[in-house]
């Protein structure tokens, strides 16, 4: 381990590892393996287009409704990119703040569609899929990152997937992505420009596809726990519940995603 690292950012390396080598949550592999009956019926509601209809909205109205301005105001800074240079200590603090906000938003908001019963469901996707974007964009903004860029959207779509694995193949397939997208610092040389630019040619494509189709599987995975609000009486105690434990997957995988990117361009880690 790097010693220029403290005591704080030891911990939290430690605890960044045990979070890459579990399991996904038990709610998300309970919910999974009960559900898997309907998961042909789910795929004939929700085709693939309708999901990218849904993908594309939620990053459109996230990007609206992320109000990083709030993020600069509270951290006291007068511009995102400075929290880059911050302890990380500080920038946890003020990820954990967010984190609690949106965890609360997740559990009124599925209580209150859950309620609805079936046709709650058609409000509840593309709300939920938009907290989860506004709440990475909060975070990621937390600790210096605005993305704005193409390749920030990917970026984005893999800390999804990684929210919406099923299991530990989908979660070591999605992590892989990120680390390698998070891991991209910015070229220094006219050959690291020329590299770069090849690489992207001959990876970008690939990536994408990767990175569309498992935040398509998350969006049918959603659909498929969302079945249970049409339970009478239950609706609005589940739908609250599985948001939560959602947004809770998707705060902390981009918590540990810019914990660690922001220490390797601190160049602290290697």
């Amino acid at each position: 381990m790097n010693p220029i690292l403290n005591s704080y950012e030891k911990k939290q390396l430690e605890l960044l590892e045990e979070w890459k080598l579990a399991e996904p949550t038990l709610l998300t592999q309970s919910i999974a393996t009960a559900l898997s009956p309907i998961k042909r019926v789910s795929k004939h509601l929700i085709p693939e287009s309708a999901i990218r209809g849904v993908l594309d909205f939620s990053l459109y109205s996230a990007n609206r409704l992320a109000d990083l301005e709030d993020i600069v105001l509270r951290a006291g800074v007068t511009e995102i990119a400075q929290l880059q240079y911050e302890d990380l200590e500080i920038c946890d603090v003020l990820a954990d703040e967010f984190h609690k906000e949106a965890l609360a938003y997740a559990t009124v908001e599925g209580v209150g569609v859950g309620l609805l019963g079936l046709p709650g469901i058609g409000i509840d996707i593309p709300a939920i899929i938009t907290l989860a974007i506004r709440t990475t964009l909060r975070i990621a903004a937390c600790y210096g990152f605005s993305l704005q860029s193409v390749e920030d959207r990917q970026l984005l779509l893999g800390i999804m997937a990684i929210s919406a694995a099923n299991n530990k193949e989908e979660k070591s397939v999605a992590l892989a992505n990120v680390a390698k997208m998070a891991r991209q610092r910015v070229p220094e040389t006219t050959q690291q420009v020329a590299e770069q630019v090849v690489e992207k040619k001959l990876e970008g494509r690939t990536s994408v596809i990767l990175l569309y189709k498992l935040a398509e599987q998350l969006a049918v995975n959603l659909t498929q726990r969302k079945f249970l609000q049409v339970v009478p009486l239950l609706g609005g105690v589940l739908g609250g519940t599985v948001n939560a434990s959602y947004i809770n997957d998707v705060a902390w995988a981009a918590r540990r995603t810019f914990q660690e990117k922001c220490l390797y361009d601190q160049q602290k880690l290697s």
